[in-house]
C-alpha cells in the first residue's frame, strides 16, 4: 500500500495460499523476522518460511504468527545453501468475516 508503506491483503473467508515471494542469494546465517502493522485478526495465521532452492527445495526456517501476535523472529542457518526462497503465506478460518492482514516488514539480517 503506497500510503502506508506496508503489504496488504485484503482476505476472504476461508482464503489461504502465497502473498510474497523472493529469491536472495544465501551462502550464510540471517535472522529472519516478520513484523505486523497491528496484530494478526482472529481466525487468521500467517507465516514466512524460507527454503533451499537446491533441486528440493528443502525448508530452513519458518516464523508462524496466528491471532494477536505482532512478530516474530527465527535464526535462518543457510551457509550450505547458494539461493533461497523466502514465501509470506496464510489463511483465513472458514465463516470469517473478510479481514484486512497488514504487513509491515519482513527482513534478513545478517546473524
Amino acid at each position: 500500500h503506497r500510503s502506508t508503506d506496508e503489504l496488504q491483503i485484503d482476505a476472504r473467508a476461508g482464503a489461504f495460499g502465497l502473498a510474497a515471494d523472493r529469491v536472495m542469494r544465501g551462502g550464510r546465517d540471517f535472522e529472519m523476522s516478520v513484523r505486523m502493522a497491528e496484530p494478526v485478526p482472529r481466525g487468521v495465521g500467517v507465516t514466512l518460511s524460507a527454503a533451499c532452492v537446491d533441486g528440493q527445495k528443502r525448508e530452513l526456517a519458518s516464523v508462524a504468527l496466528s491471532s494477536g501476535d505482532q512478530a516474530g523472529t527465527e535464526v535462518l542457518q543457510a551457509r550450505e545453501c547458494e539461493f533461497l526462497s523466502l514465501e509470506l503465506s496464510f489463511e483465513v478460518e472458514q465463516g470469517r468475516r473478510n479481514p484486512l492482514i497488514r504487513i509491515a516488514t519482513i527482513e534478513l539480517a545478517d546473524q
